[in-house]
């Protein structure tokens, strides 16, 4: 590849239109994602205080329940298909073609996981104490496959769905305000939250399919059975990513009293506020990442130098005002300073700072589509923090699963950059 070509690739990463589209991006992501979090942060107030703490800690570990489901049906999609519509986004009948495996593929992975879903809440005593709660959670799982995010994120063109994504979470918001009366009606909570997420997957399946002239039609058998294996690798890492931050509070839920769990699961929201700055981030800039691959090696690290480090700041701020303000925070959603849950989040808190650490290494990996790479760290970690969890949070409980996330964090971090430096070398990132 030629110098030339090397350096007008790298001006044209820095144009206007480039940077117009990654901030655009941004803000129609942090609008998702930040009703995502928000709206749930208005409501856990409430919440805790209509249905009590005991109970939003059942409300909590039968959550993280329903999203190891929820992992399961996105597979590797969000990640794999959105970068093969991003770099055939020009070719509609190419782009149709992977929609409509995608589609297929999410099906068959929903009906094994509404298999699997309702075959442990029968086996398990846990979760057939509460099965009301846990059954009307179906609708969590159901909605959350519907949503076409990997579509409109390859295709550079969120806006779409922030509108969607926006409706569904009021009208979740709406129904709990509404609805939630009395401590009884915890069983409620997953339902109405799956109610808003179905709505937003209808609606965007429909601005799909019309606004971008998609036309659906049954693919073939091989087509179907390519998604998956495209998704295989970046599935595992995903699935090992998730656990990594959803086993804390489910195994911890099997050592400490529901109250206990509630403290947690209120600590986490909190933190789950600069964590999500972070994947608004990573899922705003992916699709431009896998787009200077094609220019150069060095237009990839050019990128990285213009808008990582001043995001990292950002984050390293936010973190240092919401440790801070802990116990403020603490009152606004518990309605008390209770020093157990002010505490976690003062320790959590650098996790997110952490995540975004990873970042280059991990988008870079991706983009060159060394799954295989990746995937070892993740599984590897998640095992780790399997294992962390088992022992620390049974003997510390709270302290012992921070503990456990931290050091799972650390080893993530570390060792997504040692396997780009070691097993890579042609693709390191000069420093940033």
């Amino acid at each position: 590849m030629s110098l030339n070509r090397t350096i007008a690739g790298i001006r044209a990463l820095f144009s206007k239109r480039d940077t117009k589209t990654i901030l655009t991006n941004f803000f129609s992501l942090g609008v998702i994602q930040g009703t995502n979090f928000l709206l749930p942060l208005i409501v856990l107030p409430y919440l805790v205080s209509v249905i009590g703490l005991a109970n939003y800690g059942l409300v909590a570990l039968a959550q993280s329940f329903v999203f190891y489901w929820i992992m399961f049906t996105d597979y590797g999609f969000h990640l794999s298909t959105t970068r093969e519509i991003a770099l055939h986004k020009n070719d509609r009948h190419k782009v149709a073609a992977i929609v409509c495996s995608t589609l297929v593929a999410k099906s068959i992975l929903c009906i094994m996981a509404f298999i699997g879903f309702f075959a442990l809440i029968e086996l398990v005593p846990a979760f057939y104490e509460n099965r009301p709660l846990y059954y009307l959670g179906i609708f969590m799982i159901l909605g959350q496959s519907l949503i076409p995010v990997w579509f409109f994120q390859g295709m550079e063109v969120m806006k779409f769905i922030t509108y969607i994504n926006l409706t569904g979470k009021v009208i979740q918001t709406v129904l709990i305000f509404s609805l939630i009366r009395s401590s009884s009606d915890y069983i409620y909570v997953l339902l109405f939250y799956g109610i808003g997420s179905f709505i937003a997957g209808i609606a965007g399946v429909w601005l799909m399919v019309s606004r971008f002239s998609i036309i659906l039609q049954w693919p073939g058998v091989k087509d179907v059975i390519d998604q998956l294996k495209n998704g295989w690798y970046i599935f595992l890492s995903h699935f090992a990513i998730n656990i990594c931050s959803n086993s804390n509070i489910f195994i911890l839920g099997f050592f400490a009293s529901n109250t206990t769990v509630g403290y947690f699961g209120i600590a986490d929201k909190v933190v789950s506020i600069a964590r999500q700055l972070v994947m608004i981030f990573f899922q705003a800039t992916y699709p431009t990442v896998c787009k200077q691959i094609l220019i150069s090696h060095s237009a990839v690290t050019a990128f990285f130098k213009s808008y990582f480090i001043p995001f990292t700041l950002v984050i390293a701020l936010l973190c240092l005002l919401i440790f801070g303000f802990a116990d403020v925070i603490t009152i606004f959603f518990a309605g008390d300073a209770i020093p157990e849950i002010v505490t976690a989040i003062r320790w959590m808190i650098v996790v997110p700072l952490i995540v975004c650490l990873n970042l280059p290494a991990f988008q870079t990996l991706l983009a060159y589509n060394y799954q295989k790479s990746y995937m070892m760290v993740f599984v590897a970690c998640s095992a780790l923090n399997i294992i962390l969890n088992l022992i620390l949070a049974r003997y510390y409980l709270i302290s012992g699963a921070i503990t456990a996330i931290i050091i799972t964090e650390l080893m993530i971090t570390g060792g997504l950059h040692a396997v780009l430096y070691i097993r890579h070398p042609e693709n390191r990132l000069s420093a940033i």
